[in-house]
């Protein structure tokens, strides 16, 4: 056979396969057409977190919190007014709980979008370490592969920074 006979089957199939994967993907483009609504309720519905979501959940977080506190602050202005009596024993009471610190655990839920930084950031607003960035820069010094696991973890408010991120590292 000769090369122009070759040449021009192999022009015929190219022009061929051209027209035919343009009308396909003409008509796939018209049919799979989505509105943004439809693409955020999809993106929910597998479990994405929004900006505005995460800011309502720190904020709940922080209101909590203040009631916290402000419950403290009325404690402890009636402990105040009461008789010398019953502060001595709360005084008794304050000592053996000096003597046996109370090991709260902190409940923390991790999602896709959250890094080292803004785990160690909601620990400290927790209580449970000092500053956020404390263990985000363990982390790179001692665990610079360990990857942050998605879930919710019960986090002792007694934990050293290697435990937390062993922790937050581990599958559940």
């Amino acid at each position: 056979m000769k090369l122009k006979f070759y040449l021009r089957g192999l022009g015929i199939g190219i022009v061929f396969a051209t027209i035919v994967l343009t009308v396909s993907f003409h008509i796939h483009n018209d049919a799979s057409q989505l509105s943004e609504s439809e693409i955020i309720s999809a993106a929910k519905k597998l479990g994405m977190v929004f900006a505005e979501d995460a800011t309502q959940t720190e904020n709940n977080t922080q209101n909590t919190e203040t009631q916290n506190t402000e419950t403290q602050n009325t404690e402890t202005q009636n402990t105040e007014t009461q008789s010398t009596e019953t502060q001595k024993a709360d005084t008794q009471a304050e000592e053996t709980q000096q003597r046996e610190p109370e090991v709260k655990t902190v409940t923390l839920t991790i999602t896709n979008d959250v890094s080292w930084r803004m785990a160690g950031k909601m620990l400290a607003d927790a209580g449970v370490i000092k500053d956020g960035n404390d263990l985000y820069d363990y982390y790179n010094a001692h665990y610079p592969d360990a990857y942050l696991q998605n879930g919710t973890f019960e986090i002792p408010s007694d934990a050293d920074l290697d435990t937390i991120i062993k922790i937050l590292s581990t599958k559940q």
